[in-house]
């Protein structure tokens, strides 16, 4: 359970980081096709599986408390 929360805080961590990266013109220049097409490849579906199954109300809570952190 511990590795699976982890895995979860990285992952709000990196959607963190994506959702700062388009959040900002200037940053988003940089993303090119080639990380996009990266980081897709890194989501597979045991990925999805293993987030869908960690996500609980209090991780949603953690995550849009995390969000909206990193907006300010």
């Amino acid at each position: 359970m511990t590795t699976a929360m982890s895995a979860m805080t990285a992952a709000m961590a990196a959607m963190a980081t994506v959702t700062t990266v388009t959040a900002m013109p200037a940053v988003t220049a940089v993303v090119t096709p080639a990380s996009v097409i990266t980081l897709a490849s890194v989501i597979t579906l045991a990925s999805v599986i293993t987030l869908a199954s960690v996500v609980t109300p209090a991780t949603v809570i953690a995550f849009s408390a995390l969000l909206a952190r990193n907006r300010t």
